[in-house]
């Protein structure tokens, strides 16, 4: 079974009365207001559209959601991406799938990069696959996003099974998507560990700063004996910071390796 199936096997797909939560009472008034919007969103105009989309997400009832659910498939993407925002504010399962459906496949990257961060707020395992889908974009802000997302979930499980999709990660063209992996990596792993000694290696040579999320990353790692003497010279370097976090990374390894005498 290929990885990515295994990662759908995986992934729990939340159920309609779980995720859904009763719309909040509004007054008559706020509903004539709900109904104005509605008929304002009709206009031809996409700006005034895009101004009927953004007042309707601040209304908590099922007919303005239903409407923000219908204005991301507007024809104008700015006008998608203030529906996708205003969506965020709803917490049913339809405002959910709509997230997602979009996160997966909108034809505009702005509007799917919207999604897949309202998405990755979620946390939520049946994700998973969106966010793999996105690593293979063309376009490193939708990787990055898909990287962050895909770790932020709180599953052991899809944490253990995106541990290749990590190490694709850090070794994107993208520093940015390398630097999200690296920030947002949550489990320990011997693969993850090896990588991350490669990248200190690289790291070393470039900028500072890839190399102090990388000395972040090794921090509760039991170092090897070769990867523990190139730390130590960098207790000489000449950036404060990479001092400190390397100082910090070797005293995190001299107490694991107390702790296991």
């Amino acid at each position: 079974m290929k990885l990515h199936a295994l990662l759908t096997t995986l992934c729990v797909v939340c159920c309609a009365s779980s995720a859904c939560t009763k719309a909040a009472f509004i007054s008559r008034d706020d509903r004539e207001k709900v109904k104005s919007l509605i008929s304002l969103y009709a206009s031809g105009n996409w700006e005034v559209r895009r101004k009927a989309v953004q007042r309707l997400s601040e209304y908590p009832s099922t007919k303005a959601e239903k409407a923000v659910i219908a204005a991301c498939d507007d024809p104008h993407s700015l006008v998608r991406i203030d529906a996708v925002k205003g969506l965020a504010r709803y917490s049913s399962y339809e405002a959910k799938n709509k997230i997602r459906t979009i996160a997966d496949n909108d034809a505009d990257n702005n509007v799917r990069w919207s999604a897949l961060t309202v998405l990755a707020s979620y946390r939520d395992p049946s994700a998973a696959p969106v966010f793999v889908k996105g690593l293979s974009s063309g376009d490193w802000l939708i990787r990055e996003e898909s990287i962050r997302g895909l770790l932020m979930i709180d599953d052991f499980a899809v944490r253990y099974f995106s541990i290749p999709y990590v190490i694709q990660a850090f070794n994107d063209s993208s520093i940015n998507v390398r630097m999200a992996a690296i920030k947002n990596i949550k489990i320990r792993d011997h693969r993850i560990y090896m990588e991350l000694v490669r990248m200190l290696d690289d790291s070393m040579l470039r900028k500072n700063t890839l190399l102090k999320v990388v000395l972040g990353a090794l921090d509760g790692y039991t170092l090897d004996v070769s990867t523990r003497k190139k730390i130590i010279t960098l207790l000489t370097h000449s950036n404060v910071e990479v001092r400190l976090l390397a100082l910090r990374v070797l005293k995190k390894d001299d107490k694991l390796k107390k702790e296991r005498r």
